[in-house]
């Protein structure tokens, strides 16, 4: 059955309406906005948001799944419960930066699999797609001097505070937009953060952090969304192109995930353990945090010249 086929849509659902985004040196199969589904599609994706919530999926993971596989279905014209292998392969084909490509894929397949588990459909059309491969990019981070060059540049209180807590706290972009005051406890330099995967973890501050909290709300979203009378934060996307905004503005091509990588590959510099690094990182796999935090080419030659000379020895 095709998305023609299922008649006219109703009034846009607000609850799986998002704003579309593009990946850094990559693309997006799907438009600026998502209208609302069909009613028995919304109906299908309710289902999965409500599973996803029992199982513990994190809010915007949820989102994030029931967004792609709608753009799936206004891409291929087919509905959810009988995509074909071909048309998912098409619609992989459209994205062009590999973690993006195999994001997409994973959420496809969390999608058919809560399908099979639930008895909705027998055949799996992901079962002949293979995982797309992601090389392995070695990270390059923001620079001190590009960071304190954006602090310096005039920008608001606000953009200041996001900033800081990306560099200074190793906050994501959705993290950041999701700072309340109630989060951050002054007098013990602690933050609490829900993490990916709606995983909790308490960070100690430094005195930047700190610095920056004196100055924001004690209650309530440290960021809310304009028009919204404090009840909703603004997006990660705001977030990350506020940031990507000012460091363009000085002619630098920075996003506010180089600010995390900042606070990871500084730490490694500093001789912190690659544990604690991955430990405030938020790191499932260690793996990810030595991905992240680039050491420099100079600690590199710094710490081949420590090795003992065999040569010296011969002479």
């Amino acid at each position: 059955m095709s998305i023609a086929q299922i008649g006219p849509e109703p009034p846009a659902l607000g609850a799986y309406a998002y704003r579309g985004r593009v990946a850094r040196g990559g693309s997006a199969p799907f438009p600026a906005r998502i209208d609302g589904p069909p009613a028995d599609i919304a109906d299908l994706f309710a289902r999965w948001d409500a599973w996803g919530r029992a199982a513990g999926h994190a809010d915007t993971t949820r989102r994030e799944r029931i967004r792609l596989v709608w753009a799936a279905c206004r891409h291929t014209g087919e509905h959810p419960l009988a995509f074909t292998e071909e048309a998912l392969i098409m619609f992989l084909g459209t994205v062009s930066a590999p973690s993006s490509k195999d994001a997409y894929y994973r959420h496809l397949l969390a999608f058919h699999s809560w399908l099979q588990r639930t008895g909705r459909r027998d055949e799996d059309p992901m079962r002949g797609l293979t995982r797309p491969r992601v090389p392995r990019i070695e990270p390059h981070p923001a620079t001190r001097s590009e960071i304190t060059a954006l602090l310096s540049s005039g920008i608001r209180r606000r953009t200041r505070a996001m900033v800081v807590l990306g560099a200074s706290c190793g906050l994501r972009a959705g993290e950041i937009a999701a700072m309340r005051g109630e989060d951050v406890d002054l007098g013990g330099a602690r933050l609490r953060v829900v993490g990916k995967g709606g995983h909790a973890a308490t960070l100690p501050l430094n005195a930047d952090v700190l610095a920056v909290a004196e100055g924001m709300p004690r209650q309530g979203w440290w960021f809310p969304a304009p028009g919204g009378d404090g009840e909703r934060h603004v997006s990660r996307n705001s977030v990350s192109q506020t940031i990507s905004a000012g460091f363009a503005r000085l002619g630098l091509d920075r996003t506010c995930h180089d600010l995390r990588r900042y606070f990871g590959t500084e730490l490694v510099r500093s001789g912190v353990d690659m544990r604690t690094v991955q430990l405030l990182m938020r790191h499932a796999n260690l793996n990810t945090t030595q991905r992240y935090a680039a050491v420099a080419d100079e600690s590199r030659g710094e710490a081949v010249a420590t090795l003992p000379s065999l040569l010296s020895d011969c002479l």
